[in-house]
Protein backbone atom coordinates (compact mmCIF):
# COMPACT_ATOMS: atom_id res chain seq x y z
CA UNK A 1 0.00 0.00 0.00
CA UNK A 2 1.44 3.30 -0.90
CA UNK A 3 3.28 5.94 2.22
CA UNK A 4 0.09 8.59 2.03
CA UNK A 5 -2.20 5.15 2.35
CA UNK A 6 -0.02 4.58 5.24
CA UNK A 7 0.06 7.87 6.85
CA UNK A 8 -3.55 8.26 6.83
CA UNK A 9 -3.61 4.89 8.89
CA UNK A 10 -1.43 6.89 11.29
CA UNK A 11 -3.55 10.01 11.10
CA UNK A 12 -6.62 8.35 11.57
CA UNK A 13 -4.72 6.64 14.98
CA UNK A 14 -3.45 9.57 16.62
CA UNK A 15 -6.59 11.08 15.95
CA UNK A 16 -8.86 8.22 17.24
CA UNK A 17 -6.48 8.72 20.52
CA UNK A 18 -7.03 12.49 20.48
CA UNK A 19 -10.55 12.11 20.25
CA UNK A 20 -10.66 9.14 22.75
CA UNK A 21 -8.82 11.61 25.58
CA UNK A 22 -10.75 14.27 24.85
CA UNK A 23 -14.35 12.50 24.60
CA UNK A 24 -12.91 11.12 27.83
CA UNK A 25 -12.00 14.18 29.48
CA UNK A 26 -15.19 15.75 28.64
CA UNK A 27 -17.12 12.73 30.33
CA UNK A 28 -14.91 13.23 33.30
CA UNK A 29 -15.90 16.69 33.27
CA UNK A 30 -19.01 16.14 33.14
CA UNK A 31 -19.09 13.49 36.19
CA UNK A 32 -17.20 15.98 38.69
CA UNK A 33 -19.20 18.86 37.54
CA UNK A 34 -22.41 17.12 38.03
CA UNK A 35 -21.61 16.96 42.04
CA UNK A 36 -20.67 20.60 42.51
CA UNK A 37 -23.48 22.21 40.13
CA UNK A 38 -27.40 21.68 39.91
CA UNK A 39 -29.01 21.03 35.83
CA UNK A 40 -30.38 24.74 36.44
CA UNK A 41 -26.40 25.86 36.33
CA UNK A 42 -25.82 23.53 32.62
CA UNK A 43 -28.98 24.57 31.45
CA UNK A 44 -28.46 28.37 31.62
CA UNK A 45 -25.05 27.38 29.84
CA UNK A 46 -26.69 25.26 27.12
CA UNK A 47 -28.89 28.18 26.03
CA UNK A 48 -26.34 30.44 25.49
CA UNK A 49 -23.97 28.25 24.06
CA UNK A 50 -26.95 26.71 21.91
CA UNK A 51 -27.05 30.04 20.15
CA UNK A 52 -23.83 30.46 20.15
CA UNK A 53 -22.86 27.34 17.66
CA UNK A 54 -25.97 28.16 15.42
CA UNK A 55 -24.23 31.43 14.66
CA UNK A 56 -20.91 29.96 14.15
CA UNK A 57 -22.52 27.35 11.94
CA UNK A 58 -24.37 29.22 9.55
CA UNK A 59 -21.63 32.14 8.84
CA UNK A 60 -18.88 29.66 8.43
CA UNK A 61 -16.10 30.84 5.92
CA UNK A 62 -14.35 27.19 5.37
CA UNK A 63 -11.20 29.10 5.60
CA UNK A 64 -9.09 26.19 6.30
CA UNK A 65 -10.58 24.37 3.56
CA UNK A 66 -9.24 26.89 0.70
CA UNK A 67 -5.86 26.82 2.55
CA UNK A 68 -5.59 22.87 1.92
CA UNK A 69 -7.06 23.08 -1.72
CA UNK A 70 -4.50 25.84 -2.66
CA UNK A 71 -1.44 24.46 -4.32
CA UNK A 72 1.39 26.72 -2.28
CA UNK A 73 0.02 29.35 0.28
CA UNK A 74 2.23 32.27 1.06
CA UNK A 75 2.56 33.96 4.21
CA UNK A 76 -0.09 36.57 2.57
CA UNK A 77 -2.58 33.82 2.33
CA UNK A 78 -2.33 32.85 5.90
CA UNK A 79 -2.48 36.36 6.94
CA UNK A 80 -5.40 36.83 4.69
CA UNK A 81 -7.22 34.05 6.84
CA UNK A 82 -6.75 35.41 9.78
CA UNK A 83 -7.83 38.67 8.94
CA UNK A 84 -10.87 37.57 7.65
CA UNK A 85 -11.08 35.12 10.62
CA UNK A 86 -10.44 37.79 13.16
CA UNK A 87 -13.29 40.13 11.37
CA UNK A 88 -15.83 37.73 11.43
CA UNK A 89 -15.33 36.59 14.99
CA UNK A 90 -15.41 39.95 15.38
CA UNK A 91 -18.72 40.73 14.02
CA UNK A 92 -20.28 37.72 15.66
CA UNK A 93 -19.16 38.73 19.12
CA UNK A 94 -20.35 41.94 18.87
CA UNK A 95 -23.64 40.35 17.57
CA UNK A 96 -23.91 37.75 20.22
CA UNK A 97 -23.15 41.13 22.68
CA UNK A 98 -25.79 43.26 21.50
CA UNK A 99 -28.37 39.77 21.48
CA UNK A 100 -27.48 39.45 25.09
CA UNK A 101 -29.85 41.84 27.16
CA UNK A 102 -33.13 40.84 24.95
CA UNK A 103 -32.72 37.05 25.06
CA UNK A 104 -31.96 37.68 28.59
CA UNK A 105 -35.75 39.19 28.97
CA UNK A 106 -37.33 36.73 26.49
CA UNK A 107 -35.91 33.37 28.51
CA UNK A 108 -36.71 35.74 31.87
CA UNK A 109 -33.42 35.19 33.05
CA UNK A 110 -31.27 37.86 33.79
CA UNK A 111 -27.66 35.59 34.86
CA UNK A 112 -28.06 34.84 30.92
CA UNK A 113 -26.93 38.33 29.98
CA UNK A 114 -23.46 38.20 31.85
CA UNK A 115 -23.25 34.73 30.59
CA UNK A 116 -23.86 35.51 26.91
CA UNK A 117 -21.57 39.21 27.15
CA UNK A 118 -18.45 36.37 28.72
CA UNK A 119 -18.90 34.08 25.86
CA UNK A 120 -19.10 36.73 23.24
CA UNK A 121 -15.36 37.32 23.65
CA UNK A 122 -15.10 33.39 23.54
CA UNK A 123 -16.34 34.01 20.06
CA UNK A 124 -13.35 36.69 19.45
CA UNK A 125 -10.93 34.60 21.02
CA UNK A 126 -12.20 31.78 18.62
CA UNK A 127 -10.93 34.00 15.12
CA UNK A 128 -7.61 34.64 16.80
CA UNK A 129 -6.03 31.03 16.54
CA UNK A 130 -2.66 30.85 14.12
CA UNK A 131 -4.01 29.73 10.42
CA UNK A 132 -0.75 27.48 9.80
CA UNK A 133 -2.35 24.91 12.15
CA UNK A 134 -4.45 23.32 9.17
CA UNK A 135 -0.95 22.63 7.33
CA UNK A 136 -0.39 19.95 9.87
CA UNK A 137 -3.76 17.90 8.09
CA UNK A 138 -2.18 18.83 4.73
CA UNK A 139 0.45 17.61 5.07
CA UNK A 140 -0.49 14.59 6.88
CA UNK A 141 1.08 15.63 10.55
CA UNK A 142 -0.96 14.30 12.96
CA UNK A 143 1.09 14.16 16.22
CA UNK A 144 1.35 18.25 16.38
CA UNK A 145 -2.40 18.20 16.20
CA UNK A 146 -2.96 15.09 18.61
CA UNK A 147 -0.93 18.15 20.95
CA UNK A 148 -2.94 21.01 19.88
CA UNK A 149 -6.37 19.14 20.97
CA UNK A 150 -5.07 17.06 24.29
CA UNK A 151 -3.46 20.17 25.43
CA UNK A 152 -6.34 22.63 25.17
CA UNK A 153 -8.95 20.12 26.25
CA UNK A 154 -6.83 19.23 29.18
CA UNK A 155 -6.33 23.14 30.04
CA UNK A 156 -10.29 24.21 30.03
CA UNK A 157 -10.99 20.87 32.34
CA UNK A 158 -8.20 21.71 34.62
CA UNK A 159 -10.05 25.37 34.93
CA UNK A 160 -13.86 24.13 34.82
CA UNK A 161 -13.31 21.59 37.74
CA UNK A 162 -10.75 23.68 40.08
CA UNK A 163 -13.86 26.85 39.45
CA UNK A 164 -16.33 24.70 40.13
CA UNK A 165 -15.08 22.67 43.14
CA UNK A 166 -14.03 26.52 45.01
CA UNK A 167 -17.13 28.58 43.79
CA UNK A 168 -20.18 25.95 42.89
CA UNK A 169 -20.94 28.11 40.54
CA UNK A 170 -22.16 28.15 36.36
CA UNK A 171 -18.91 30.45 35.94
CA UNK A 172 -16.77 27.15 35.98
CA UNK A 173 -18.58 26.53 32.59
CA UNK A 174 -18.35 29.60 30.84
CA UNK A 175 -14.56 30.52 32.19
CA UNK A 176 -13.68 27.00 31.47
CA UNK A 177 -14.84 28.38 27.16
CA UNK A 178 -12.45 31.10 27.67
CA UNK A 179 -9.37 28.94 28.88
CA UNK A 180 -10.00 26.66 26.08
CA UNK A 181 -10.10 29.25 23.40
CA UNK A 182 -6.62 30.85 25.35
CA UNK A 183 -4.96 27.84 25.18
CA UNK A 184 -5.47 27.16 21.29
CA UNK A 185 -4.08 30.71 20.41
CA UNK A 186 -0.98 30.02 23.07
CA UNK A 187 -0.28 26.30 21.77
CA UNK A 188 -0.68 26.98 18.17
CA UNK A 189 1.99 29.59 17.93
CA UNK A 190 3.80 27.66 19.99
CA UNK A 191 3.86 24.81 17.82
CA UNK A 192 3.47 26.54 14.50
CA UNK A 193 5.51 29.77 14.72
CA UNK A 194 4.11 32.93 12.51
CA UNK A 195 3.08 36.77 12.80
CA UNK A 196 0.25 37.70 11.16
CA UNK A 197 -0.34 41.02 9.78
CA UNK A 198 -3.77 42.31 8.74
CA UNK A 199 -4.62 42.13 4.47
CA UNK A 200 -7.26 41.67 2.25
CA UNK A 201 -4.87 40.30 -0.18
CA UNK A 202 -5.74 37.21 -1.33
CA UNK A 203 -9.13 37.16 0.58
CA UNK A 204 -11.30 36.32 -2.33
CA UNK A 205 -9.21 32.95 -2.83
CA UNK A 206 -9.84 32.25 0.64
CA UNK A 207 -13.54 32.61 0.31
CA UNK A 208 -13.97 30.27 -2.38
CA UNK A 209 -16.25 27.21 -1.39
CA UNK A 210 -14.49 24.05 -0.89
CA UNK A 211 -13.42 18.12 6.79
CA UNK A 212 -10.76 17.40 9.05
CA UNK A 213 -8.92 14.42 9.52
CA UNK A 214 -8.63 12.26 6.43
CA UNK A 215 -9.56 15.45 3.58
CA UNK A 216 -6.01 16.23 2.71
CA UNK A 217 -4.64 12.69 2.71
CA UNK A 218 -8.07 11.52 0.20
CA UNK A 219 -7.16 14.72 -2.11
CA UNK A 220 -3.68 13.00 -2.81
CA UNK A 221 -5.43 9.93 -3.88
CA UNK A 222 -8.65 11.06 -5.87
CA UNK A 223 -7.65 10.55 -8.87
CA UNK A 224 -6.59 7.25 -8.06
CA UNK A 225 -9.68 5.58 -7.69
CA UNK A 226 -8.37 1.97 -6.71
CA UNK A 227 -6.40 3.72 -4.06
CA UNK A 228 -9.15 6.23 -3.06
CA UNK A 229 -11.23 3.30 -2.53
CA UNK A 230 -8.67 1.30 -0.31
CA UNK A 231 -8.27 4.24 1.73
CA UNK A 232 -11.08 5.03 2.52
CA UNK A 233 -11.77 1.76 3.62
CA UNK A 234 -9.12 1.03 6.03
CA UNK A 235 -9.56 4.63 7.33
CA UNK A 236 -12.95 3.86 8.31
CA UNK A 237 -12.39 0.43 9.27
CA UNK A 238 -9.96 1.64 11.63
CA UNK A 239 -12.21 4.81 12.61
CA UNK A 240 -15.47 2.19 13.53
CA UNK A 241 -13.04 -0.37 15.05
CA UNK A 242 -12.52 2.72 17.62
CA UNK A 243 -15.61 4.27 17.87
CA UNK A 244 -17.92 1.55 18.08
CA UNK A 245 -17.06 -0.11 20.96
CA UNK A 246 -16.37 3.36 22.78
CA UNK A 247 -19.95 4.19 21.85
CA UNK A 248 -22.08 0.96 22.58
CA UNK A 249 -19.51 0.04 25.60
CA UNK A 250 -20.54 3.58 27.12
CA UNK A 251 -24.49 3.07 26.74
CA UNK A 252 -24.50 -0.80 27.57
CA UNK A 253 -22.51 0.66 31.04
CA UNK A 254 -24.40 4.18 31.61
CA UNK A 255 -26.83 2.45 34.11
CA UNK A 256 -24.17 1.75 36.87
CA UNK A 257 -21.83 4.12 35.37
CA UNK A 258 -24.09 7.19 36.01
CA UNK A 259 -24.98 5.88 39.18
CA UNK A 260 -21.66 5.39 40.62
CA UNK A 261 -20.15 8.92 38.84
CA UNK A 262 -23.42 11.41 39.31
CA UNK A 263 -25.77 9.11 42.25
CA UNK A 264 -29.34 8.59 41.99
CA UNK A 265 -30.85 11.95 41.21
CA UNK A 266 -29.64 11.40 37.48
CA UNK A 267 -31.14 8.65 37.45
CA UNK A 268 -34.14 9.69 34.55
CA UNK A 269 -30.94 10.70 32.52
CA UNK A 270 -29.99 7.37 31.74
CA UNK A 271 -31.71 6.57 28.56
CA UNK A 272 -30.43 9.87 27.33
CA UNK A 273 -26.86 8.31 27.42
CA UNK A 274 -28.11 5.16 26.23
CA UNK A 275 -29.32 6.50 22.97
CA UNK A 276 -26.97 9.12 22.11
CA UNK A 277 -24.06 6.91 22.24
CA UNK A 278 -25.58 4.21 21.11
CA UNK A 279 -26.25 6.31 17.64
CA UNK A 280 -23.64 8.66 17.77
CA UNK A 281 -21.19 5.27 17.95
CA UNK A 282 -23.23 4.38 14.28
CA UNK A 283 -22.92 7.27 12.86
CA UNK A 284 -19.32 6.48 12.65
CA UNK A 285 -20.04 4.39 9.34
CA UNK A 286 -20.59 7.08 7.39
CA UNK A 287 -18.40 9.76 8.81
CA UNK A 288 -15.70 10.51 6.06
CA UNK A 289 -18.48 11.48 3.97
CA UNK A 290 -17.58 14.84 4.77
CA UNK A 291 -13.65 14.82 3.80
CA UNK A 292 -13.93 12.66 0.72
CA UNK A 293 -16.41 14.85 -0.44
CA UNK A 294 -14.52 17.88 -0.41
CA UNK A 295 -11.19 15.71 -1.52
CA UNK A 296 -13.22 15.18 -4.74
CA UNK A 297 -14.89 18.77 -4.55
CA UNK A 298 -18.43 17.88 -4.50
CA UNK A 299 -18.68 20.79 -2.37
CA UNK A 300 -22.61 21.46 -3.85
CA UNK A 301 -23.75 18.04 -3.03
CA UNK A 302 -22.41 17.90 0.71
CA UNK A 303 -24.56 21.60 0.72
CA UNK A 304 -27.16 19.97 -0.51
CA UNK A 305 -27.30 16.83 2.14
CA UNK A 306 -26.68 19.40 4.82
CA UNK A 307 -29.71 21.07 3.66
CA UNK A 308 -31.75 17.94 3.35
CA UNK A 309 -31.30 16.75 6.33
CA UNK A 310 -32.14 19.99 7.90
CA UNK A 311 -35.80 19.99 6.52
CA UNK A 312 -35.83 16.10 7.78
CA UNK A 313 -34.42 16.85 11.06
CA UNK A 314 -36.24 19.97 12.58
CA UNK A 315 -40.20 18.76 11.43
CA UNK A 316 -39.16 15.08 13.30
CA UNK A 317 -37.84 16.71 16.53
CA UNK A 318 -40.75 18.80 16.82
CA UNK A 319 -42.84 16.23 16.24
CA UNK A 320 -41.08 14.23 19.33
CA UNK A 321 -41.52 17.14 21.82
CA UNK A 322 -45.00 17.78 20.84
CA UNK A 323 -45.90 14.05 21.27
CA UNK A 324 -43.00 13.10 24.20
CA UNK A 325 -41.20 15.84 25.30
CA UNK A 326 -38.16 15.13 26.28
CA UNK A 327 -37.87 11.47 25.37
CA UNK A 328 -39.69 11.98 22.04
CA UNK A 329 -36.94 14.50 21.06
CA UNK A 330 -34.30 12.18 22.10
CA UNK A 331 -36.03 9.28 19.85
CA UNK A 332 -36.30 12.04 17.46
CA UNK A 333 -32.41 12.73 17.36
CA UNK A 334 -31.57 8.39 17.22
CA UNK A 335 -33.90 8.60 14.31
CA UNK A 336 -32.53 11.14 12.51
CA UNK A 337 -28.95 9.87 13.14
CA UNK A 338 -29.93 6.78 11.46
CA UNK A 339 -31.46 8.57 8.46
CA UNK A 340 -27.60 10.64 8.50
CA UNK A 341 -25.84 7.43 8.49
CA UNK A 342 -27.76 6.32 5.40
CA UNK A 343 -27.35 9.30 3.78
CA UNK A 344 -23.96 9.66 4.02
CA UNK A 345 -23.48 6.39 3.35
CA UNK A 346 -24.90 6.28 -0.38
CA UNK A 347 -23.28 9.46 -0.87
CA UNK A 348 -19.85 7.77 -0.62
CA UNK A 349 -21.60 5.22 -3.33
CA UNK A 350 -22.36 8.10 -5.71
CA UNK A 351 -18.99 9.46 -5.15
CA UNK A 352 -16.45 6.33 -5.43
CA UNK A 353 -19.10 4.06 -6.47
CA UNK A 354 -18.56 1.66 -3.62
CA UNK A 355 -21.70 -0.30 -2.56
CA UNK A 356 -23.72 0.24 -0.06
CA UNK A 357 -23.61 -3.67 1.65
CA UNK A 358 -19.40 -3.11 0.98
CA UNK A 359 -18.93 -0.55 3.02
CA UNK A 360 -20.77 -2.06 5.89
CA UNK A 361 -18.86 -5.58 4.74
CA UNK A 362 -15.60 -3.96 5.60
CA UNK A 363 -16.56 -2.71 9.08
CA UNK A 364 -18.44 -6.45 9.62
CA UNK A 365 -15.93 -7.60 12.61
CA UNK A 366 -16.33 -4.43 14.51
CA UNK A 367 -20.43 -4.81 14.04
CA UNK A 368 -20.03 -8.45 15.05
CA UNK A 369 -17.70 -8.17 18.06
CA UNK A 370 -19.88 -4.90 19.22
CA UNK A 371 -23.07 -7.03 19.13
CA UNK A 372 -21.27 -9.54 20.92
CA UNK A 373 -19.49 -7.28 23.53
CA UNK A 374 -22.81 -5.87 24.34
CA UNK A 375 -24.88 -8.48 24.50
CA UNK A 376 -22.29 -10.01 26.82
CA UNK A 377 -22.42 -7.42 29.62
CA UNK A 378 -26.21 -6.62 28.93
CA UNK A 379 -26.68 -10.23 29.97
CA UNK A 380 -23.80 -10.19 33.01
CA UNK A 381 -25.67 -6.77 34.22
CA UNK A 382 -28.85 -8.42 34.27
CA UNK A 383 -27.01 -11.79 36.06
CA UNK A 384 -25.21 -9.97 38.67
CA UNK A 385 -27.89 -7.25 39.57
CA UNK A 386 -26.52 -3.44 40.60
CA UNK A 387 -25.92 -3.31 43.99
CA UNK A 388 -26.80 -0.08 45.83
CA UNK A 389 -23.27 0.39 47.71
CA UNK A 390 -20.33 2.91 46.46
CA UNK A 391 -17.67 -0.24 46.41
CA UNK A 392 -19.83 -2.62 45.48
CA UNK A 393 -20.93 -0.61 42.32
CA UNK A 394 -17.71 0.25 41.59
CA UNK A 395 -16.61 -2.92 41.43
CA UNK A 396 -19.69 -3.92 39.26
CA UNK A 397 -18.90 -1.62 36.75
CA UNK A 398 -14.85 -2.49 36.64
CA UNK A 399 -16.13 -6.27 35.71
CA UNK A 400 -19.08 -5.26 33.27
CA UNK A 401 -16.39 -2.84 31.22
CA UNK A 402 -13.32 -5.76 31.76
CA UNK A 403 -15.85 -8.48 30.38
CA UNK A 404 -17.17 -6.05 27.82
CA UNK A 405 -12.93 -5.55 26.45
CA UNK A 406 -12.34 -9.20 26.70
CA UNK A 407 -15.31 -9.75 24.27
CA UNK A 408 -15.00 -7.28 21.95
CA UNK A 409 -11.14 -7.82 21.71
CA UNK A 410 -11.68 -11.63 21.67
CA UNK A 411 -14.94 -11.34 19.02
CA UNK A 412 -12.40 -9.31 16.92
CA UNK A 413 -9.40 -11.64 16.60
CA UNK A 414 -11.55 -14.99 16.30
CA UNK A 415 -13.25 -13.38 13.01
CA UNK A 416 -9.82 -11.80 12.07
CA UNK A 417 -8.69 -15.25 12.00
CA UNK A 418 -11.37 -17.16 10.34
CA UNK A 419 -11.51 -14.44 7.40
CA UNK A 420 -7.74 -15.48 6.86
CA UNK A 421 -6.39 -12.39 8.16
CA UNK A 422 -7.31 -9.86 5.73
CA UNK A 423 -6.23 -5.93 6.27
CA UNK A 424 -8.15 -4.10 8.50
CA UNK A 425 -7.93 -2.44 12.35
CA UNK A 426 -6.07 -5.79 13.06
CA UNK A 427 -3.33 -5.40 10.58
CA UNK A 428 -2.27 -1.99 12.08
CA UNK A 429 -2.01 -3.06 15.47
CA UNK A 430 -0.10 -6.67 14.34
CA UNK A 431 2.03 -4.02 12.45
CA UNK A 432 2.54 -1.72 15.40
CA UNK A 433 3.13 -4.86 18.13
CA UNK A 434 5.46 -6.44 15.59
CA UNK A 435 7.72 -3.08 15.86
CA UNK A 436 7.42 -2.40 19.10
CA UNK A 437 8.51 -5.97 20.27
CA UNK A 438 11.52 -5.23 17.13
CA UNK A 439 12.57 -2.26 19.21
CA UNK A 440 12.17 -4.11 22.17
CA UNK A 441 14.38 -7.22 21.41
CA UNK A 442 16.97 -4.59 19.83
CA UNK A 443 17.26 -2.68 23.50
CA UNK A 444 17.74 -6.02 25.03
CA UNK A 445 19.96 -7.83 23.23
CA UNK A 446 22.53 -5.06 22.38
CA UNK A 447 24.64 -5.71 19.46
CA UNK A 448 28.04 -7.33 20.10
CA UNK A 449 31.01 -5.23 19.92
Amino acid sequence: MSSVTDRLIQGSMWLSLSRAIVNGLSALSTFVLAWYLVPADFGLVAIATTIQVILSSVTELSLNQALIRHESPSETHFSAVWTLSVTRSAVLALLFAAASYPIAEFYNEPRLTSVMLALSFSLLLSGLANPRRVMLQRDLIFWQEFVLNVSQKLVGFVVTVAIAAIYQSYWALVIGTLAYQVTNIIVSYTVLPFWPRITFRHAREATAPLNQTIYPGFSKVRNDPVRLIAAYQRAQALLAAVALPAGIGMAVVADPMMRLALGEKWVPAIFIVQALASVFALQTLGSLVQPLGMAKGHTKMLFIRDTQMLVVRVPIIIAGLMMAGLPGVVYARVLTGLISTVVNMLLVKRLINLPFFQQLAANFRALASVAVMAAGVWGLSHVLNTPTDKLALALHLAILVVTGGILYVGSSCVLWLAMKKPNGPETEVQRIVVKFLSKAKRIAVPKSA
